[in-house]
């Protein structure tokens, strides 16, 4: 049997049309690890629906441990290294999908924008990067990314709410599922969140 993490987004697809869809949809995804060493990391491409096997698309080898997000026409994975001579070292690596994920560039950045298993979420109305990620001192938060300027900006706190995906719909509403498999939809401006149900699967 085999084990994969993946970190999950989808190109043109909203949430409500993947749960609704009466036909095969397809999915990509940034496999992280696997339990078969010759399985290479990178870009996926695989279905809802009942076809077996999945796809490489691209081999991408920089580790998204501080998550990845496709905004627009580019590709951010977003990573802490501990290699650096003087602590953590934090990138961001810029890959082109039309180019089959060519690599742009690597640009260093700081700890304010990023940290470990932060998730990421593109708004394709208002053309931000979403994230929700855990403070050490103040607990679960939203915020927006600015890749420009390499600046993240606290929107709100999500109190014990600890969400493992985060994905926007087409008409720019955010929804997120839990490290216990709850579906919620999240108020973007204030972090309010409203439950939506179980999805059967409870990753914790």
């Amino acid at each position: 049997k085999n084990a994969f993490l993946f970190i999950l987004f989808l190109l043109g697809v909203s949430w409500a049309t993947l749960c609704a869809a009466p036909h095969e949809v397809n999915l990509y995804g940034h496999l992280v690890s696997s339990n078969e060493s010759e399985t290479p990391q990178g870009i996926y491409q695989f279905s809802n629906g009942s076809t077996a096997g999945f796809t490489r698309v691209a081999e991408i080898t920089a580790e998204p441990n501080a998550g990845a997000v496709k905004a627009g026409d580019l590709y951010y994975v977003f990573n802490i290294s501990d290699q650096g001579d003087y602590g953590n070292e934090c990138y961001m690596y810029i890959y082109d999908p039309a180019n089959n994920y060519t690599l742009v560039t690597r640009a260093s950045a700081s700890s304010s924008i990023m940290s470990e298993a932060q998730v990421l979420a593109y708004d394709p109305v208002t053309k931000k990067i979403y994230c929700a990620y855990n403070d050490a001192y103040y607990g679960n938060r939203l915020a927006t990314i600015d890749v420009s300027h390499r600046t993240r900006d606290l929107v709100a706190s999500l109190d014990y709410t600890k969400f493992i995906t985060l994905s926007f719909n087409s008409q720019g509403r955010l929804f997120g599922i839990t490290n216990v498999g709850i579906l919620y939809e999240i108020n973007k401006s204030t972090g309010e969140t409203r439950y939506i149900g179980s999805t059967g699967v409870s990753p914790a």
